[in-house]
C-alpha cells in the first residue's frame, strides 16, 4: 500500500471491506494530495434509498412464494404482506447482512416453520434502541428465540463455550475437531448450535463451523449490545482456548513412538499452530500453566513439535509461534528472561 502513489493514473482499482479504520487509514491518508481527482467516497455521502430498493427485492425474492415452497412444502400458500416486507425492509436499515440474517433465520430448517419466525421478528418492530444498531437488534431477537429467558444456566455456559469458542478461532473447525479441543461430544456441540443457522454455519463442502459475518463476533464481545447472559469475554475465552490447545499437545506429546503424520488431526494441527496467538490475546489467572508448558515445550519437545508442524504442512508458524511465546514469557516475567 505504500507504493500506491506509483501507479499510473489509468489503473483503477476497486477496494471492499467494512470500515475497519487501519483500513481507512491506509487508503485515505492525511494527505490532501490523495484525495485527486474524486478517488474518495464517504458512506454518508451515499443515498440509502438505492440500498433499500435493493434490499426489499432481495427480501421479496428470497422470501417468494416458490422460495419458502420449496423448502416446506407444507407452505404452499405463503405470501408475505406489503406491510410485513416494509417491517423487514425497516428492520434491515439498508444493511444486506441484516436482510440476509433474516431470511435464514425466517428459512431454518431446523425451526421448520417461517410464520413462526417472522412473528418472531415483527414483534415490537417500533423498539429500536438509539444504542443499538440494527443487526445487533436482529442478533438479540435470534438468541433470545433460541434461548429464551427460562434456559438454564449450564445450557448457556455451553453455549458460550461452543459458539464463542467458534467466533474466536483463528481458523475455523469441523464440529468434530471442536468437539475433541473442548473436550465435548458431537452431540453437545450440535446442541449449542442448535437453530443457531442463522448467525453460525457449518458448510457443506468443507463441514467447518464458521459465524456468517464478522459483526456477530462483534456483537458478542461488546458489553454495550449484547445481554450479559451470551455475552463472551475475549481474554478468558482466549484463556480456556490456549488450556484446551495445551491439553490437546500434552496427550499428542504423550504418544510413546514416531509421529506419522496421521497422528496430526486437525485439531492437533490448530493447537501447534495457534497455542501462542491465544496466550497472547489471554489475561489467564493461572500463568504458571502456561509457562510450565512452554518451558518444556522449548527445552524437551521442540523437535517433536516442529516434527508436526512439518507433517501438518505449517513450518512457516515455527518463529513466529515461537517468538510470541517468548515476548509472552517476557511480558509477564520482565526479571526472568530466561526459561
Amino acid at each position: 500500500m505504500s507504493n500506491l502513489e506509483k501507479l499510473p493514473s489509468f489503473l483503477k482499482i476497486f477496494v471492499t471491506s467494512r470500515p475497519e479504520s487501519h483500513i481507512a487509514e491506509t487508503l485515505n491518508p492525511k494527505n490532501p494530495g490523495a484525495a485527486e481527482n474524486g478517488c474518495r467516497i464517504y458512506q454518508h455521502a451515499i443515498d440509502p434509498s438505492g440500498d433499500e430498493k435493493a434490499v426489499r427485492v432481495f427480501l421479496e425474492t428470497a422470501l417468494s412464494n416458490s422460495e419458502v415452497a420449496h423448502l416446506f412444502p407444507a407452505f404452499t400458500e405463503w405470501n408475505l404482506s406489503e406491510e410485513q416486507i416494509a417491517q423487514l425492509v425497516k428492520i434491515s436499515d439498508g444493511l444486506f447482512i441484516v436482510a440476509a440474517t433474516i431470511v435464514k433465520f425466517i428459512l431454518n430448517p431446523a425451526e421448520a416453520d417461517p410464520d413462526y419466525c417472522l412473528s418472531i421478528l415483527l414483534q415490537d418492530p417500533e423498539s429500536k434502541v438509539r444504542t443499538h444498531s440494527a443487526i445487533n437488534l436482529l442478533y438479540i431477537k435470534v438468541l433470545n428465540h433460541r434461548f429464551p429467558s427460562s434456559t438454564e444456566k449450564h445450557t448457556l455456559d455451553r453455549f458460550r463455550k461452543v459458539v464463542g469458542s467458534i467466533v474466536l478461532l483463528f481458523e475455523p473447525l469441523s464440529i468434530e475437531s471442536i468437539g475433541r479441543l473442548l473436550e465435548l461430544p458431537v452431540p453437545a456441540v450440535n446442541s449449542a448450535l442448535h437453530r443457531l443457522q442463522s448467525v453460525v454455519a457449518v458448510t457443506k463442502a468443507d463441514k467447518l463451523a464458521r459465524a456468517l459475518h464478522p459483526s456477530f463476533l462483534d456483537f458478542l464481545t461488546s458489553q454495550h449490545a449484547c445481554p450479559p447472559r451470551f455475552l463472551v469475554e475475549p481474554q478468558r475465552q482466549h484463556a480456556l482456548l490456549a488450556q484446551y490447545c495445551i491439553a490437546v499437545l500434552k496427550k499428542f506429546f504423550d504418544i510413546g513412538r514416531e509421529t506419522t503424520e496421521g497422528d496430526v488431526t486437525p485439531e492437533v494441527a490448530y493447537a501447534l499452530c495457534y497455542l501462542d496467538d491465544h496466550i497472547k490475546a489471554s489475561d489467564p489467572e493461572d500463568k504458571e500453566e502456561f509457562l510450565t508448558f512452554i518451558k518444556s515445550l522449548v527445552t524437551s519437545r521442540a523437535a517433536k513439535w516442529l516434527i508436526a508442524l512439518f507433517h501438518a504442512r505449517r513450518t512457516s508458524h515455527a518463529i513466529p509461534s515461537t517468538k510470541q511465546l517468548l515476548e509472552w514469557v517476557v511480558s509477564f516475567y520482565p526479571f526472568n528472561r530466561s526459561l
